[in-house]
């Protein structure tokens, strides 16, 4: 997986043909537009309180990582530790958030 200069090569064969993407920007490239700037502009918006019910963004963003931990195993047959920590942290921020919608005061 990686490459002698510490870059990374291509996929493991038994990826080949089950994944769509050829290479790791495609993935990278998603992953940080979409999980990555969702959160910080997600936290944004609950550090400015601009928004009242903010933390539907947030949670938006918790199913959106479950999701894509979720296909990605489902895509692979098979678990990775990565995998796990992810989509524990996305658990914790579905929790997070569902804890304010439910005791929120409005």
């Amino acid at each position: 997986m990686l490459a002698g200069k510490g870059i990374f090569s291509s996929y493991p064969p038994e990826w080949q043909g089950v994944i769509p993407f050829q290479n790791w920007g495609a993935i990278a490239l998603i992953t940080i537009v979409l999980l990555g700037l969702g959160n910080v502009t997600a936290s944004i918006i609950i550090f400015t309180r601009k928004h009242s019910k903010s933390y539907q963004f947030f949670l938006l963003m918790g199913a959106a990582l479950l999701f894509c931990i979720v296909l990605q195993a489902v895509m692979l047959g098979e678990w990775y530790l990565a995998s796990i920590e992810l989509l524990l942290l996305s658990v914790i921020q579905i929790t997070l958030g569902s804890f304010v919608f439910r005791f929120s005061k409005e």
